[in-house]
């Protein structure tokens, strides 16, 4: 849940603020910070330590929610809250007049412009994100449960490398992110987004696309930088 905090709902939330070309580079970046945090030294591991072919299956079980949850966001965002009188909408409602009046109340550009940042957009999303992460970090945890792992604590090196030092270190893993996350980026553009309506391609359909794409650039940062982890330790 952490890493999805720092990597994408963060992004997420800057994502209003960034002009419409601009957006879609958000996601090789948010693919970067993704790759820097999986090569973080871990606190919690499972003991004992799965094999690689039970690592996959464990991090598939934790990315896997993300696709119904975007599924499902989208549905309810264009269904339920597009009804005046449901309760879901009222909700949305009451929550921008309450964000709006908390801004309007304050003096400064800087409230002006905040009074106008869509904060729906931003919750609805960070919480069917934290709902997805959630989920995959409960069913990881159970597969590795079944498998007669336990989590346990992992010693942590006395002081962890900075940031400048593990790009040094590894600089192919930030670009192997980055081209990774490209992907989902291209599929989030204008361009992407014209080529599947071209080819005929049903809204909700290239939701699912989309999001498959982001899905797969994460699980295989996480495979390409857990392998070089495990090689070092």
């Amino acid at each position: 849940m952490c890493n999805t905090f720092l990597a994408f709902t963060t992004l997420t939330a800057a994502t209003p603020l960034l002009p419409p070309m601009v957006r879609p580079a958000r996601l090789p970046v948010a693919g970067m910070i993704y790759a820097d945090l999986q090569q973080q030294p871990s606190g919690i591991g499972s003991a004992p330590r799965p094999s690689r072919r039970q690592e996959r299956v464990g991090l598939m079980l934790s990315l896997f929610p993300f696709i119904p949850a975007y599924a499902l966001q989208t549905h309810v965002s264009e269904t339920c809250c597009a009804d005046p009188h449901s309760a879901f909408a009222r909700i949305a409602r009451q929550t921008e007049t309450a964000w709006k009046t908390f801004w309007s109340a304050r003096p400064g550009a800087f409230a002006r412009a905040a009074e106008r940042y869509p904060i729906n957009f931003t919750l609805a999303r960070g919480f069917w994100q934290m709902v997805a992460a959630s989920a995959g970090a409960l069913l990881s945890a159970q597969y590795h449960h079944n498998r007669g792992a336990e989590l346990v604590r992992r010693p942590q090196p006395p002081k962890p490398p900075t940031l400048s030092q593990r790009v040094a270190r590894r600089p192919e893993t930030y670009a192997q992110a980055g081209l990774l996350f490209s992907v989902p980026a291209m599929m989030d553009s204008a361009y992407g987004r014209s080529l599947l309506q071209t080819l005929h391609v049903p809204r909700n359909v290239s939701n699912v696309i989309g999001t498959f794409t982001l899905v797969a650039a994460a699980a295989k940062t996480s495979v390409i930088v857990r392998g070089e982890r495990n090689e070092h330790e």
